[in-house]
């Protein structure tokens, strides 16, 4: 295709920090303040902290300029955005600062298929984490600056159908929650005075899966792969969200996604333990990490679609923050024993099934749409492989 070069030929690097949270004076300013909680999607447009101008000045945090590159060195590690707004950021996270040789959005485009191999070299027994060079050293193909900024826009473009479908899921979504509030209230406050039980009389058992090794090539259907944690990020099952196994390890898979089941990281951030979604059919080839747990239901009469409903509301989500724990402030564990015995609303099952079949007209536009949304995430990492093997050009894309 073209010149290849180590990115340390293309970008410069700084890193960030976090002010003292023991001085008062140095939050809640109106500088915004970003760390991995907030790499939610491809764009950075505000941040759930702010600090003042004292707090930017009293510790390593630095500014970055909208339209420059943020990535992630720890945890979410290789996660990279393209900012918004003028934002600091915090020691977790690295700013890139482009040449003029190289395209802002080629690079970022760049870094997202690079994803995979950065988590590879990562390292760390809870917290994993990358060291700069790591990223300074991934060999990147440059062709002439209209050209990159040509395969740049044809990845915008596949980017924004995808993206498309992804919101038109989120409202679908935002439109079953509102009808469960409207039936049964919030299950943690219980204001409509329903029975409780506790989630063991609802899960017979959670099963626990097992990680393996995967290739570098990017999952497609046909092939047999391991679920990443993200699968459950957005409240939806997200089948794309995988990895494809080497084959010399699929003899230590074991456990598939089922239909009529709910999938739940067990460890994660803060922000991330706990988020579940439910499975609406068999995924034979897929299979379970184990960080992930795969619920069995029990002989309760009831319906696992209601109850994964239920755990997926903030707060409940709340509560299953309470029970997480984990000697790193930003990773946490949920042991199974104090999940299954966090407390949960038991409205009778005739109006459970009220509901599911009230949500059905949604669930079925919301499948539709979910099955778009994995047809064009299929095309993007598609033309996102190809863009930076040589077999994308401005040509063949027409």
């Amino acid at each position: 295709m073209n010149n290849y070069l180590q990115l340390r030929d293309c970008i410069s690097l700084f890193g960030g920090g976090t002010p003292s949270k023991q001085n008062p004076e140095y939050w809640n300013g109106k500088i915004a303040w970003a760390s991995v909680k907030d790499l939610k999607s491809s764009r950075l447009q505000n941040t759930q902290d702010s600090i003042t101008e004292l707090g930017l000045s009293n510790s390593s945090s630095r500014l970055v300029k909208a339209g420059s590159i943020i990535i992630a060195t720890r945890m979410a590690v290789g996660k990279a955005v393209i900012t918004d707004i003028d934002v600091a950021i915090n020691q977790d996270l690295k700013a890139i600062v482009c040449k003029e040789t190289i395209d802002v959005k080629y690079l970022f485009y760049f870094l997202l298929s690079s994803g995979s191999e950065l988590d590879k070299v990562s390292s760390g027994a809870t917290v994993k984490g990358i060291k700069l060079n790591h990223i300074l050293d991934l060999q990147i193909p440059l062709p002439p600056l209209t050209e990159q900024k040509q395969i740049a826009a044809i990845l915008d473009a596949a980017d924004k159908l995808r993206q498309k479908d992804q919101q038109l899921v989120q409202h679908y979504t935002a439109l079953s929650q509102s009808l469960f509030l409207d039936m049964f209230g919030d299950p943690v406050s219980n204001s409509m005075r329903w029975e409780k039980k506790t989630l063991s009389c609802f899960i017979e058992s959670l099963e626990t899966g097992t990680s393996v090794n995967s290739s570098d090539e990017k999952y497609s259907f046909n092939k047999f792969g391991i679920l990443k944690t993200s699968c459950v990020y957005t409240g939806e099952f997200r089948a794309t969200e995988a990895k494809v196994i080497r084959d010399d390890e699929y003899d230590r898979m074991k456990l598939n996604p089922r239909r009529d089941s709910i999938i739940i990281s067990r460890m994660n951030t803060t922000e991330l333990v706990g988020k579940s979604a439910y499975i609406a059919r068999d995924y034979p080839n897929l299979f379970v990490p184990d960080r992930l747990w795969l619920s069995n239901k029990s002989n309760l009469d009831q319906n696992v679609r209601w109850l994964s409903f239920a755990i997926s509301l903030n707060s409940f989500m709340h509560e299953i923050s309470k029970i997480s724990s984990g000697t790193s402030g930003s990773m946490k564990n949920i042991s199974k024993k104090n999940f299954l015995s966090l407390p949960m609303i038991y409205p009778p099952a005739e109006l459970q099934n009220q509901f599911a079949e009230r949500v059905e007209v949604i669930e079925k536009q919301k499948q539709q749409a979910q099955m778009n949304l994995e047809k064009s995430e299929m095309l993007f990492n598609s033309l996102l492989q190809r863009a930076f093997t040589g077999e994308l050009t401005v040509n063949k894309a027409a």
